[in-house]
């Protein structure tokens, strides 16, 4: 039986570009392959009817729609409305022509616009994932766009690996209108990749899918970050859990753009945060499970947490998992100071002594 997907779109002052975003997601194939009822003659895209998204996946531009365009875009999409897919937009307190642009979709029914003040892309997610009801959940940031076949390929994989937790695709990048090829550092990789994930973001907000449950094991976007906020969540999400990749291009990923995120400087200090936060759960979780080994009542003490064997007693004791194993400590540990260390380093070169020296002591505590 096909099963619903929630689609969230975040969005603050995209105006220029959300109207693509949401049209990408109307026109995806993925209720042709999920019911084998519907004629494959019926024609679910724009293709043929309107200028739509094929200039983008070879290159990008800026473009601004006017309102009756968007009214003929919606008119069209209304008919072909996907009920196996929500599309959910939530605007981040936009002050643009963001609601304008949306209101043509939002009165066809094609969409649900979700508002709150500005509090950055964290909250607007989990805004979203908390008013969804789908049993999969997949994310598109407002400047990137999707292939007709990205829900359909990454339900095909689900649908073949059925213990897969999340996975995500392969991407298009466009850089200023340009097709650029991903460099080596940035190389998309399958399964367990938490060491890897140390250094940078291996892993695409919009090119990611998830089981709805995954976000009551691994939790929600840390609202805290202003950035680095997919990175924290990948972390901890690859502790234990394998991340895997579809190889096939499904998304485009617009950048150069000045109102990026990921463009903007000093992204080391968040996953330093990260990392460090991950460490401090870890060691408490660690300092709790020695403690509950050495006592004889463990096994009535934290009933909630899963079961392990303690082989001195050859008694069942409810402890707590690991998080981290010791190789991922030390990998954490190591990548912690050299960030450190190279940070301290440019917040001297800019002047900003506190910060600085805040930041070595950190390497060297942590060293």
């Amino acid at each position: 039986m096909p099963e619903k997907i929630s689609v969230i779109i975040p969005t603050f002052n995209r105006g220029w570009c959300i109207g693509d975003a949401v049209i990408s997601v109307l026109e995806q194939d993925y209720i042709l392959s999920a019911h084998n009822d519907i004629s494959s003659n019926q024609d679910y895209t724009l293709s043929g009817q309107v200028d739509t998204l094929s200039d983008h996946y070879n290159a990008s531009s800026e473009r601004n729609y006017n309102v009756d365009g968007l009214v003929k875009i919606a008119g069209l999409l209304k008919s072909n409305i996907n009920p196996l897919v929500e599309i959910i937009v939530v605007d981040d307190g936009s002050t643009d022509n963001t609601h304008e642009i949306l209101k043509p979709f939002k009165e066809q029914g094609l969409i649900t616009l979700l508002k709150q003040e500005n509090k950055g892309v964290s909250a607007a997610r989990n805004l979203g994932i908390r008013q969804s009801s789908g049993a999969f959940i997949a994310f598109l940031d407002s400047d990137d766009l999707w292939m007709p076949h990205k829900l359909s390929c990454q339900m095909e994989f689900f649908e073949k690996n059925p213990q897969t937790m999340i996975c995500q695709t392969e991407e298009i990048w466009i850089r200023n209108g340009k097709r650029v090829n991903p460099k080596y550092k940035h190389k998309k990789l399958s399964g367990m990749i938490f060491e890897q994930s140390l250094h940078l973001c291996l892993v695409s907000p919009s090119a990611v899918m998830m089981r709805r449950e995954f976000f009551d094991i691994k939790g929600f976007f840390d609202e805290t970050l202003p950035a680095c906020e997919d990175y924290d969540l990948w972390l901890r999400t690859s502790t234990d859990m394998p991340i895997w990749l579809v190889d096939k291009p499904c998304i485009v990923k617009n950048g150069g753009h000045n109102d990026q995120l990921s463009a903007s400087h000093s992204l080391d200090k968040y996953r330093i945060f990260s990392i460090k936060k991950l460490l401090e759960i870890d060691q408490n979780l660690l300092e709790t499970d020695q403690k509950l080994l050495k006592t004889k009542t463990a096994s009535n003490t934290f009933s909630s947490i899963s079961t392990r064997t303690d082989s001195s007693s050859n008694t069942l004791a409810k402890i707590p998992n690991i998080i981290l194993t010791s190789a991922q400590r030390e990998a954490a540990l190591r990548v912690l100071h050299e960030k450190c260390a190279i940070y301290s380093q440019g917040c001297l070169k800019r002047g900003k002594t506190e910060e600085a020296i805040y930041y070595r002591e950190l390497a060297e505590h942590e060293a």
